[in-house]
């Protein structure tokens, strides 16, 4: 196994894990836009797969923690578009490599945001649902980035009801997007080493971002999600063209 990583890489790894962790579990994403630029320059075995199983725990431990708040309607019909996301990038990325399709999703990102900041919102239903989580398991699956379109369709929604349904339809969509990089060979051995040095963020994040839960609920969950999504569109742009 080919996998040398220095302590000053592990220490570092574990760090950002943990700051994207902390705002994943107060906004309902967050793990993916702020861990995986900087866990690329640390070392790029860390991303898609280690990322996407580590986010499976978090997502699994926030689901719990918020489980009487799901919109179970809405979840059932954004994990069908998830799997069926995970599905198409699973068969791309046997064919195309993850940086062609980047600046695609920045830029469907920033058109969301800028819709969101007009006022204009996605009702919730059954099309937009499944529509919105395949575009959403299309990103994740390939760039490790599927949350902000997934969280800009719910952010009028309590924060409560934000972090538990997301966390419900990522858990699943996640599950399966690391079958999918199995599949074409994008998670083995290295990636399962990798995502076990970055427990510890998940973990101590985890923790952390009980506190941040107090202050955004208190009226920021969407000014939140609207500058996060536009931070994650930045981050994949900046990753696509540096």
């Amino acid at each position: 196994m080919d996998l040398e990583l220095s302590l000053l890489q592990i220490i570092l790894a574990i760090i950002i894990v943990i700051a994207g962790t902390i705002a994943q579990g107060a906004v309902g994403f967050g793990l993916g836009p702020l861990s995986v630029p900087l866990l690329v320059l640390v070392d790029p075995v860390f991303v898609p797969g280690p990322v996407l199983a580590n986010a499976l725990l978090l997502t699994l431990l926030m689901f719990k923690r918020e489980i009487s708040d799901v919109d179970y309607f809405g979840m059932k019909w954004a994990v069908v578009g998830r799997l069926i996301g995970s599905v198409l990038a699973g068969i791309f990325l046997a064919f195309l490599p993850r940086e062609a399709l980047k600046l695609y999703f920045a830029i469907a990102i920033f058109i969301a945001v800028g819709i969101s900041w007009i006022g204009i919102t996605l009702p919730l239903k059954r099309s937009t649902l499944v529509g919105t989580g395949t575009i959403s398991g299309f990103m994740g699956t390939s760039v490790s980035i599927g949350g902000p379109l997934m969280a800009l369709i719910y952010q009028n929604m309590s924060g409560a009801k934000i972090r538990s349904t997301l966390s419900g339809i990522f858990a699943i969509g996640t599950l399966f997007a690391l079958i999918s990089l199995m599949i074409v060979g994008y998670f083995g051995e290295r990636e399962v080493y990798a995502s076990i040095i970055i427990l510890p963020g998940i973990i101590v994040g985890f923790i952390l971002s009980r506190h941040a839960v107090k202050l955004l609920d208190q009226g920021f969950m969407k000014p939140a999600i609207l500058s996060l999504s536009s931070f994650s569109a930045l981050a994949i742009a900046i990753s696509y063209f540096f």
